[in-house]
């Protein structure tokens, strides 16, 4: 015999059904949480435990990297050199290491403009600084710039002092960005108004001389007038072929003026004092880079700044 079913025990099924299936759903949810949380944690252990081991690498890597750029005694700097470019590390089959070095000196020595006293400007960048400005399409910067990075308080003449300037060289180049009338085009360029802008024009790595092994055409350009795009073509040719190693070799150039040595003999160099070093470390999808900027002086060579990236 069948035995009618009361509507109040359906309803009470009903409840226990519904109950049963919240709870299911909330054990299954905690558990998906509980197992993307888990591997949440475990990948950031794994870049944790990847990111030291590759700052360990980079830091080894630019250890060596030191070491060669004591030895390398060499009379010149160029970017043909073996020595200057890409190579890679082996080191295994999941892990690569990819250092690049880079000669630098290779622009306008913006931290090293004035003598010893800190507010004249050293001779032989007068003309340079005036072209720099009017290259750039700002001659009226010229003036307020340089009291800009002057040490004194005292305004030179089309100049002014604000409470706001250093009064100082930059540490970093993106400091001169903090002069009032030096926007986003001037700085960066790569506009049809201004195609080169002010960070390719101007470095602070630099002893206050310039590569002319590596330096831009446009910035040779600007240290004399002898220069022309011409004589820098011939210069672009040569050490394209082999390195500038000396003023005999500047000599050579048919273009090249004897009387540009004297002028430039303060301003030109052969070698580079500073050297940017760049160290990629891979493995599988994990990536870390770093760079350095080195400091070479006689039988020793020091970072000066590090950045991870």
């Amino acid at each position: 015999m069948w035995t009618p079913l009361q509507p109040s025990s359906l309803k009470n099924q009903g409840f226990v059904l519904v109950a049963v299936l919240m709870s299911v759903t909330v054990l299954v949810t905690g558990a998906l949480a509980f197992a993307w949380f888990t591997r949440m944690e475990l990948r950031k252990a794994e870049a944790l435990a990847f990111s030291l081991q590759a700052r360990s690498l980079a830091e080894t890597a630019m250890h060596e990297v030191l070491r060669g750029l004591v030895v390398d005694t060499n009379d010149s700097d160029s970017l043909h050199e073996p020595w200057f470019g890409t190579w890679p590390l082996p080191l295994g089959e999941n892990i690569s290491v990819v250092v690049r070095l880079t000669p630098q000196n290779d622009a306008l020595p913006v931290n090293a403009l004035f003598l010893p006293d800190g507010t004249t400007l050293r001779r032989e960048l007068e003309a340079p600084w005036e072209r720099l400005w009017e290259e750039t399409g700002r001659p009226d910067l010229a003036a307020g710039v340089l009291d800009f990075l002057d040490t004194d308080r005292t305004p030179r003449p089309g100049g002014s002092e604000e409470e706001s300037f250093i009064n100082r060289p930059p540490s970093a180049l993106e400091e001169i960005r903090l002069f009032p009338g030096i926007d986003e085009n001037l700085y960066t360029g790569n506009n049809e108004k201004i195609p080169v802008g002010l960070e390719r024009y101007l470095t602070v790595r630099s002893d206050g001389k310039i590569n002319v092994n590596v330096a831009l055409p446009q910035v040779l350009e600007l240290l004399d007038p002898s220069l022309t795009t011409g004589v820098v073509r011939e210069i672009l040719d040569r050490r394209g072929k082999e390195p500038l190693s000396s003023w005999d070799d500047l000599a050579g150039l048919p273009g090249f003026s004897s009387a540009l040595r004297p002028r430039l003999a303060g301003l030109l160099s052969f070698t580079s004092s500073h050297f940017l070093a760049e160290v990629e470390v891979r493995k599988d999808n994990l990536i870390r880079r770093f760079e350095a900027v080195l400091f070479k002086q006689p039988g020793r060579c020091t970072i000066v700044a590090w950045k991870e990236m």
